[in-house]
């Protein structure tokens, strides 16, 4: 796929995600993702969380979607900056990891990158595409395959605001 389309389909808009959500953008309200998508606010007293546990106290709206799977969008300040499909257990092996792969490089072309690494002592493979502005970031680890679509500005402000709290 030639750049620019790669640019287009990840950066001005969140990605292709099926589901005809194929128009959202970062920086979007909750109430303008509600107009587009039937979501719910997370709440962990009702029996669900939410997949990114590297997230303190997120604000998080979840939707169930066909395919054994289900997404959740991230809003920090008030504002979508993240979205995680997380697949069913069912669909968790490496063949199904390399597939979703394959179906990636399609869209988007060779990753950037791919590395491992370990989170609460868990090993999480990740396969990363992203330009400047986003990053989509497939993941596979904790029993689950993760597709992380999010605007490096607002993660990257996000991180730093964490490593300052910690700081204090």
């Amino acid at each position: 796929m030639p750049i620019i389309g790669f640019a287009l389909a990840l950066f001005l808009v969140v990605g292709n995600l099926p589901d005809g959500l194929d128009t959202l953008r970062w920086g979007m309200t909750a109430e303008q993702l509600a107009k587009l998508a039937p979501v719910q606010k997370a709440d962990k007293t009702h029996g669900y969380g939410y997949a990114e546990h590297m997230e303190a106290d997120p604000d998080v709206y979840v939707q169930p979607t066909e395919g054994h799977r289900h997404r959740e969008f991230y809003f920090y300040r008030g504002k979508l900056y993240k979205v995680f499909t997380v697949y069913d257990r069912v669909l968790t092996n490496p063949e199904n990891y390399s597939k979703l792969v394959d179906d990636l490089k399609k869209q988007f072309g060779e990753p950037a990158r791919r590395y491992e690494d370990a989170n609460f002592g868990i090993k999480v493979l990740h396969t990363e595409w992203s330009t400047e502005t986003s990053t989509l970031d497939l993941r596979m680890g904790a029993g689950f395959i993760y597709e992380v679509r999010f605007e490096n500005r607002v993660a990257q402000e996000k991180k730093v605001m964490g490593q300052l709290k910690r700081s204090i």
